[in-house]
């Protein structure tokens, strides 16, 4: 995707946005966000194959023409930081730390498409005539490079819990054995490059 066709997207996915909170005050997650992120590719002439199965595919949300795969996340925005966090895939069926950074890399969606929320925008919840404010983000997998830095086994201070941790230039990850080898990734918009800010009024 082009600069161009980002922005057409954001135009169009605001539009769509604005209709979602003319009937939920809540923020648009999940399976919403997917259909409607979908259409505004759509008719942002990038076509694409969405559909309402709740498949929870890994890391596959979304698939454009000749084959191109979109994963889209919600995720936290922190415009203070200028770094975006997102939660991945569950890992702990693939057994040791290689085999799990392994799965990660070969399981990637060529884009990433984050409708994120700084939390000091939504806490608490706007109301009904207030903004609702999203950071869209749009970027290709390189940009979450896991083989950044080193992964490192970091005990907690009980001596019983554990985490994996990787830092790289730019990017954060770590690995959670307590909630079910769950990937959290925080990456800085040096590496995703700026957000579009999306603002409902």
């Amino acid at each position: 995707m082009n600069q161009s066709q980002i922005e057409k997207f954001g135009k169009e996915l605001n539009k769509l946005i604005a209709s979602h909170h003319c009937l939920y005050q809540l923020p648009c997650m999940a399976e919403f966000a997917e259909e409607l992120i979908s259409k505004a590719l759509s008719s942002a002439s990038i076509p694409n194959e969405w559909h309402p199965t709740r498949s929870h595919a890994i890391s596959t949300d979304i698939v454009g023409e000749n084959g191109t795969t979109f994963s889209v996340k919600s995720g936290a925005f922190s415009k203070k930081k200028g770094e975006l966090v997102i939660s991945g895939s569950r890992l702990g069926k693939h057994g040791n730390l290689t085999d799990m950074v392994n799965a990660v890399l070969a399981t990637s969606a060529d884009y990433y498409i984050c409708l994120a929320r700084d939390k000091q925008d939504w806490e608490p919840y706007p109301l009904e005539n207030e903004g609702k404010i999203y950071f869209l983000f749009v970027f290709p997998k390189s940009a979450l490079d896991y083989r950044a830095g080193p992964w490192v086994k970091v005990v907690g201070r009980s001596g019983t819990s554990f985490t994996y941790e990787m830092e790289g230039a730019g990017i954060k990850a770590s690995i959670r054995p307590s909630m079910s080898h769950q990937l959290w990734t925080s990456v800085n918009i040096s590496r995703t490059g700026e957000p579009l800010q999306v603002t409902i009024k």
